[in-house]
């Protein structure tokens, strides 16, 4: 129990360093990478002697939904970080019908399933994200902004508010909402593949026993969830920009190329 104790501390520690407003995508990604490592490790080294029926359970939390961003940005993100995490989420959506009987989603209630000390990690690395990811969502917009700019400022002579709104109306400066949602979208695939890169850099007598530990962890939530009626999000997220979504898949893998977004 110490032992586990001080590996929590130990993440904790970890993932409030990357919470600091200078750390750019790449250290926050690296920061989580370390952490899903460092718990992978302790799982393997005491093979996860108290995992067991009484270990799983599960807790709440809401998402109230934002008009900048897809609408199941955080329940995307949960659901990447829980599932390499040997957890698992679902969700319940709230809201109300318009005049026109049109469904209008306010918030979702999620439900977040798993051994308690991986629970704390998950929740712990989904807060980072949150707190972070908004600011450099629009950091980035900025920059691609200002890279278009300066491609075309010369070579049309236009002034700067006319040549903007022109890239808006060609659709070559895509629309916040556009970006964003592309970026969160590389974000998470730069994350997973942080994750399991974690897996593949296992040797074989360590990937045999965390396999072993997957497919215990998977029938115990599976057992605890046997009586649940699971009701899951449907994902939309609409158009997406393929350079937002390069972007955010590039600082989350390329970490030795990120410099600091704030410098």
């Amino acid at each position: 129990m110490e032992c586990k104790d001080k590996m929590i501390e130990k993440i904790s520690k970890l993932l409030n360093l990357a919470n600091d407003p200078s750390a750019s995508v790449g250290e926050i990604e690296n920061a989580m990478k370390m952490a899903n490592k460092l718990m992978l490790k302790h799982d393997i080294d005491s093979e996860n002697i108290e995992l067991g029926f009484d270990s799983i359970s599960e807790q709440e939390f809401t998402v109230e939904m934002e008009r900048t961003f897809s609408s199941t940005w955080k329940w995307d993100l949960i659901d990447c970080i829980a599932n390499n995490n040997m957890c698992y989420v679902y969700a319940y959506s709230h809201g109300y019908f318009t005049k026109k009987d049109t469904y209008r989603r306010t918030h979702n209630r999620i439900v977040l399933v798993g051994n308690k000390s991986k629970r704390k990690i998950v929740m712990n690395m989904y807060n980072l994200c949150v707190e972070r990811l908004p600011n450099l969502c629009s950091e980035r917009f900025e920059q691609r902004k200002q890279e278009l700019i300066s491609k075309y400022l010369h070579s049309t002579g236009l002034d700067i508010d006319v040549l903007l709104k022109l890239l808006k109306n060609e659709k070559v400066l895509p629309s916040k909402r556009k970006f964003y949602n592309s970026y969160l979208l590389g974000f998470r695939r730069g994350l997973e593949s942080k994750f399991k890169q974690n897996i593949m850099e296992l040797d074989m007598d360590e990937k045999s026993k965390y396999g072993l530990i997957v497919v215990k962890n998977d029938d115990l939530i599976k057992e605890y969830m046997k009586d649940d009626k699971i009701k899951t999000s449907k994902r939309t997220i609409g158009s997406l920009d393929a350079k937002a979504i390069q972007m955010g898949r590039e600082d989350a893998e390329h970490v030795e190329n990120i410099n600091q977004l704030n410098a």
